[in-house]
């Protein structure tokens, strides 16, 4: 025989689970991404491709560092290369000091420096539309996204991996 008390618990805990649920497929259904601006235009980053967010707080500038590298900052005793992803974009002028900088997942030696950080939104995946690859610049955005009536453009940290090591690969040996 059931009690009230046992039919209080069953309730309680499929209460419970149905949050758990509907987070589950929420997750499933949507992008993380961390909203960020180069160059005065809006991006965003998704977090599976960024280890951390830091401030910067000091670049050590290297003599003959390659187009787009800033220099080397020290996050948490943890030297890290970082570049202009603003540069590295196609902008001529970054409009904006480079007070963030953004760890990539894989390798957290290679950051990105970027302007402003606006925060952190979860977006529908249906929501992002594809962009062209139709020049080298365009190669490092995947996607646009339209967000609180404000236009986003998704970096893909891979993309930026791959242009720094042929910048760096193109200078060859000194």
């Amino acid at each position: 025989m059931t009690t009230d008390g046992d039919r209080l618990a069953a309730l309680r805990r499929e209460f419970d689970e149905s949050f758990a649920r509907a987070a589950a497929a929420a997750a499933g259904d949507s992008e993380r991404l961390v909203a960020v601006r180069l160059g005065g235009d809006r991006f965003a980053l998704r977090v599976a491709e960024i280890a951390s967010v830091h401030p910067i707080t000091a670049i050590t500038r290297l003599p003959g560092a390659p187009r787009g590298q800033l220099g080397i900052v020290n996050v948490r005793g943890q030297l890290a290369a970082v570049y202009d992803a603003a540069t590295l974009l196609g902008y001529t002028s970054a409009g904006e000091p480079h007070r963030w900088c953004a760890l990539c997942a894989e390798d957290r030696g290679m950051g990105l420096a970027i302007g402003a950080v606006e925060g952190y939104l979860r977006v529908e995946r249906a929501s992002l539309r594809a962009i062209a690859a139709e020049d080298e610049t365009n190669r490092l955005l995947t996607h646009a996204f339209e967000h609180e009536g404000r236009v986003y453009r998704v970096l893909d940290v891979s993309a930026f991996r791959a242009a720094v090591a042929e910048l760096v690969g193109a200078r060859g040996p000194r």
